[in-house]
Parts: structure tokens; C-alpha cells; sequence
């Protein structure tokens, strides 16, 4: 349990980005809206497709603990099984209570029809986008990307983006490294030396002392 809640608190440049995927589709889901802290609101953001769900939720919790408008938010979130199975018993629990809630929803998996009936808005969270990417990586490092290197950046799988950014490193290394692994790139390859046994005349020698 500790190692998890150590794992949600830890800020990482994808996890800010996620964070601020979440923002946008939490304020579509009326989540921003002032009325809205008068009584308890529902809302369901189904994350893309394949998605980490551990690596989303760590990011609501980055984003309610950041964003006033949503401090008063619980996150909530399915117990996925090891065969393709799902317990909503936590989120069935804090229905009942009287916070609002943010429930992270693989999109793997229908909607329950309780939490059908429970949320105000059901709201599908995008990709990251390239204002996503600069403004998460000013956050996380300091690093200014503009808007042209992060449309080329996320032109490539974001885990090969994650894996490319570095404190420091500069974004047009990023590039480079990203672009030399699209074209399969290879660092020279070193010939190894050839074995004894294979030498010309070792065979032979190695026969006549027999």
C-alpha cells in the first residue's frame, strides 16, 4: 500500500501530461463550474484505449491536488482482475457518500449500469496533445518546447517520447534520438574476433597432435 501511494505522488513528465489530458476532460465534464461545488458530481473519464490505468490515476491525483476547482474531488477507479475481470466495490462505496468524484474508466470495459445511472457525465479523455507536451515538460524541468518540436515530437509512440526525455537534454537531441529509432538506426556494429578453433591451420595442427 505505501509503495502505491509512494507511486501516486511521484511527479513524472508523463504523468503531468496525462494530468493535463484529464483537466481538459474533466472541464468538459462540467467538473470547473462553480454550481457544481454546491452538490455531489458524478464524472467518468474513460481513458484511450490501452492505457496504463495506474499511470492515469496517479495523474488525477496530481491533478486534484493542483487544480483549487477540484480539491474537493475523490478519485475512484475499477480493481481490474488477472482474468480480464472488474470489481467496482470501492467506487459502488463512495457513491454512496456525498463527494464529488472523478472515476478513471478503462475503455477495455463497458460502464456498469450503476455508474451509468450514477455519473452526470460520461467524458472520453484524448491523446496528449502537442500544448500538453510543452506545458508538461516547463512544469517538470523547466525546458521551453514550442508548439513545432512538440507536433514532431508527438509524431512518435508518447512511450518512445517518454523514454527520450531527459532533465537537461535538449529537444533537439529528442528529435534526433526519436527520429534514429523510427529509421532503426543502429550504433556501429563491432566485428567480434574470430574464435581459435576457427583459425586457418588450427584445425589441422590440432588433428596431427592426436
Amino acid at each position: 500500500m505505501e509503495n502505491s501511494r509512494r507511486r501516486r505522488r511521484t511527479v513524472t513528465l508523463e504523468r503531468l501530461a496525462y494530468a493535463l489530458t484529464l483537466k481538459s476532460a474533466a472541464r468538459l465534464g462540467g467538473a470547473f463550474k462553480k454550481s457544481q461545488n454546491e452538490r455531489q458530481i458524478v464524472i467518468v473519464l474513460r481513458i484511450p484505449l490501452g492505457s496504463e490505468l495506474d499511470e492515469y490515476v496517479a495523474a488525477a491525483s496530481i491533478l486534484t491536488s493542483t487544480a483549487h476547482s477540484l480539491a474537493s474531488f475523490e478519485i475512484s477507479t475499477p480493481k481490474l482482475g488477472h482474468r480480464s475481470g472488474i470489481d467496482i466495490e470501492l467506487i459502488s462505496a463512495q457513491l454512496k457518500l456525498k463527494h464529488s468524484i472523478l472515476i478513471i474508466w478503462p475503455s477495455e470495459h463497458s460502464l456498469p449500469r450503476e455508474i451509468e445511472l450514477a455519473a452526470d457525465r460520461v467524458v472520453d479523455v484524448g491523446e496528449v496533445r502537442p500544448f500538453h507536451l510543452a506545458a508538461a515538460a516547463k512544469e517538470f524541468s523547466g525546458q521551453n518546447v514550442d508548439m513545432a518540436d512538440a507536433r514532431k515530437i508527438l509524431e512518435h509512440p508518447f512511450s518512445a517520447v517518454v523514454a527520450a526525455f531527459r532533465p537537461g537534454r535538449p529537444v533537439s537531441e529528442v528529435l534526433a534520438r526519436l527520429a534514429a529509432v523510427e529509421t532503426d538506426v543502429q550504433p556501429p556494429h563491432v566485428e567480434a574476433p574470430p574464435r581459435l578453433e576457427n583459425l586457418v591451420g588450427y584445425g589441422e595442427a590440432k588433428t596431427s597432435t592426436r
